[in-house]
C-alpha cells in the first residue's frame, strides 16, 4: 500500500485535509505519517502484527537481554518470551506509545488500523 493511500486514510480518520499529512522520513516503510507535531501509525491488520512482533524482538533485544548477566542468558529462550508477551500484551500496548488505543476504520470493505505514536 503507498504512502498517499495510507495518507488519505489518516486525514479521513482525523477529518483533516490531506495536505496535512506526510509520509515521515524517520520510517524507511513508509508506514510513520506526521499530522502536525503528531506520529500516527496506518497499518494492515498483517503490518500491524508484523510491526507489533518487530516492536517485541527489539525490546526484548534492548531490555530484556540487557538486564539479564550474560551467563544465564543461554537459558532464556526468546521464541517462548514472544509468545508469552504477545499472549500477555496487545498491539496498542506497543505501537500507540501516546495512548495505547488501536483505532480503526474501514475503506472499501477494507479494515485499517491506526496507532497514535506522540
Amino acid at each position: 500500500m503507498s504512502g498517499e493511500i495510507r495518507m488519505k486514510i489518516l486525514a479521513r480518520f482525523l477529518s483533516v485535509p490531506l495536505e496535512l499529512i506526510k509520509v515521515s522520513e524517520s520510517d524507511s516503510k513508509g508506514w510513520l505519517l506526521e499530522w502536525g507535531n503528531y506520529e500516527y501509525y496506518v497499518l494492515t491488520n498483517d503490518e500491524a502484527d508484523d510491526l507489533y512482533r518487530e516492536h517485541l524482538d527489539n525490546l526484548f533485544e534492548d531490555t530484556v537481554l540487557t538486564q539479564i548477566p550474560e551467563h544465564l542468558q543461554i537459558y532464556i529462550d526468546k521464541n517462548q518470551w514472544l509468545d508469552d508477551t504477545i499472549g500477555n500484551s496487545s498491539r496498542a500496548e506497543e505501537l500507540a506509545d501516546y495512548d495505547s488505543i488501536e483505532n480503526d476504520i474501514i475503506i472499501g470493505g477494507k479494515v485499517f488500523y491506526i496507532y497514535r505514536v506522540c
